[in-house]
């Protein structure tokens, strides 16, 4: 009985970083593979920004484009992100190898990877580069739609277990206290998720001139293509 005792109140060696990651970094937030893939997916929406300054850059120079003609592209990039209501249904009906979510990512994950890439061969067209650049904005779009959904998903499961800051998991009897710890959640994963993507874009804000200066234009599309498979 006494070597039982001891080997349950046996602490894991990892529990003080655990808990200082929760307490320090995750606003309370437990710490699990599902919140680390949304909060990657967010920092990746953010540094990607990397290839924006490449792409006005491969327009301009490469391709003669005038500014205008650049400006108005720069609305077809942004053109995707007005159907996120769509993939939102679409992600939700039908599942995708197996899934309803990580099978959706995977392919947005590999279809901006692909479009950076080739991005990074040097397209000798506006028209091949603008398709490419629209494809790549749309898999990104999808990705987005697709971690939003997560994030609901995990406040739910959260909320239900009580596994968030203080005092762990417990057993909640009203819809009314469920529902207000569902709002504070809500709150604290969006400010983890807009936190992750806002250091990535600043990230890729102090580091894309020093980069397209140094390594140039298609290289650095090459580096943007290794973003969407983290």
């Amino acid at each position: 009985g006494d070597e039982a005792g001891g080997n349950l109140a046996a602490p894991h060696p990892l529990a003080p970083l655990r808990r200082l990651v929760r307490e320090q970094l995750l606003q309370g937030v437990e710490p699990s593979a599902n919140l680390a893939a949304i909060l990657t997916v967010y920092f990746v929406q953010g540094s990607l920004g990397l290839a924006s300054l490449a792409t006005t850059l491969y327009l301009k120079d490469e391709l003669h484009l005038s500014a205008a003609q650049v400006a108005a592209l720069g609305g077809l990039f942004a053109a995707p992100w007005i159907f996120k209501p769509l993939y939102g249904f679409v992600t939700d009906s039908f599942l995708l190898f197996g899934s309803r979510r990580r099978g959706y990512l995977a392919l947005a994950g590999l279809t901006a990877s692909a479009a950076y890439a080739a991005l990074a061969t040097g397209l000798p067209s506006a028209s091949a580069t603008t398709g490419t650049v629209v494809l790549g904005s749309l898999a990104i779009a999808v990705s987005d739609v697709v971690a939003d959904a997560m994030v609901v998903e995990n406040v739910r499961a959260l909320a239900g277990s009580g596994a968030h800051a203080e005092g762990g998991p417990t057993a909640d009897p009203t819809a009314e206290a469920k529902a207000d710890k569902e709002t504070a959640l809500s709150g604290t994963l969006q400010s983890l998720c807009w936190g992750s993507r806002a250091v990535g874009s600043l990230a890729s804000s102090y580091a894309s001139g020093a980069l397209v200066q140094s390594l140039g234009v298609q290289a650095v599309f090459g580096l943007a293509a290794v973003l969407p498979l983290a």
